[in-house]
């Protein structure tokens, strides 16, 4: 009975013990829980954090407060092919030293440093501003790095090489406009196009002058607008039908403007196709007036000459015109006769010339 008394008494002391193992074993259970817990957490963020970026057309890194690569996506590799050694881990520097090292740049042979510390210098001064660089192939890339609260940075580049060669030709197609519209405004003949709805959309001074309106009066409206629907009736059919078909016409016609003026202009219109497959109507209204007055002086005289002439063929006696030279310049049939000879024979030369 004492052994067994004795066995019961040297119980409590063993099942402490046993109970501190299973508190401990306990403790390290949770903390390895715990960790694993994170690590899961930690693989799920990670696993995020990169299919979202994954998802990103443009080339996206991110980088630590210590300004190391902690993540990016396939288009950040692709962007900068160039560097080498791309990997997890690496700072700023490295890049940019590594890549300087391999020659790609001519210019910074043998100032690698010096041109890594300007690099590096440029990187924080532009910090959260966006702007746009050239790279040594020639590439056009929109940079901009956005900084984390944790002190970390997001580096967002988008390659806009073909942006900015729009940008460059609009600027240059630009500059080539404003000298055609410098040039055209000079034209003394009105010049205009009009679009499929028959707005004006070009139209240079003369035309303005010619109608008496300003360019703001005009760009945008249509012909009905500005002149009324009886004046528009006679010439918007023609317009819209060379817009359709493309074939040309031209009209010598009296024009009366709202001043009372008339004046005989020809006009042509012709289609014209902007690179983008629009459709316009060209027009060119030209004062005819003054060469028209002179053509009908020149006529005038021409028949008045003609009559002249008629007569003193006609004529009995002989009529003869010398020039300063005392060339035959006019002779009638009579003194033709006289002489024996026939006009061609006389005409432009001298008596001694016809003679001998």
């Amino acid at each position: 009975m004492t052994k067994s008394k004795t066995n019961k008494a040297a119980n409590p002391g063993s099942t402490a013990r046993s109970s501190e193992k299973s508190t401990g074993a306990s403790a390290k259970n949770a903390a390895v829980e715990k960790r694993v817990a994170v690590d899961l957490d930690a693989n799920i963020l990670s696993k995020t954090l990169f299919g979202t970026l994954a998802s990103f057309p443009d080339a996206i890194g991110i980088w630590n407060a210590d300004d190391q690569l902690i993540a990016y996506n396939a288009g950040f590799e692709t962007m900068f092919a160039s560097f080498p050694d791309i990997r997890l881990g690496k700072t700023i520097g490295q890049f940019f030293l590594d890549f300087a090292k391999t020659g790609a740049i001519e210019a910074i042979k043998g100032k690698e440093e010096k041109w890594v510390e300007e690099r590096l210098a440029e990187r924080r001064e532009g910090i959260g501003k966006e702007f746009v660089y050239q790279t040594h192939e020639g590439k056009w890339i929109s940079r901009i790095d956005k900084p984390m609260p944790c002190g970390g940075l997001i580096s967002i580049r988008k390659d806009v090489t073909e942006e900015k060669n729009r940008e460059e030709q609009v600027n240059s197609q630009g500059a080539e406009l404003e000298l055609a519209f410098a040039a055209m405004g000079d034209l003394t003949s009105a010049v205009l196009v009009r679009d499929q709805d028959l707005k004006y959309r070009i139209a240079n001074h003369a035309f303005a002058d010619m109608y008496g309106k300003s360019m703001d009066e005009i760009i945008g409206k249509d012909a009905v607008e500005l002149f009324g629907a009886e004046a528009a009736s006679k010439f918007d059919p023609g317009n819209l039908e060379v817009i359709k078909t493309g074939k040309p016409y031209q009209v010598e016609e009296v024009l009366t403007f709202p001043d009372g003026r008339e004046m005989v202009c020809l006009t042509d219109v012709k289609q014209v196709i902007s690179k983008s497959g629009e459709k316009f109507a060209c027009i060119t209204i030209t004062d005819v007036s003054e060469q028209r007055e002179r053509e009908k002086i020149l006529s005038e005289k021409s028949n008045k000459l003609t009559l002249t002439s008629a007569s003193l063929q006609n004529l009995n006696s002989a009529v003869l015109v010398k020039d300063k030279n005392l060339k035959y310049v006019l002779v009638n049939n009579a003194f033709c006769e006289i002489l024996g000879k026939t006009e061609e024979e006389l005409i432009g030369k001298t008596k001694l010339q016809v003679f001998c």
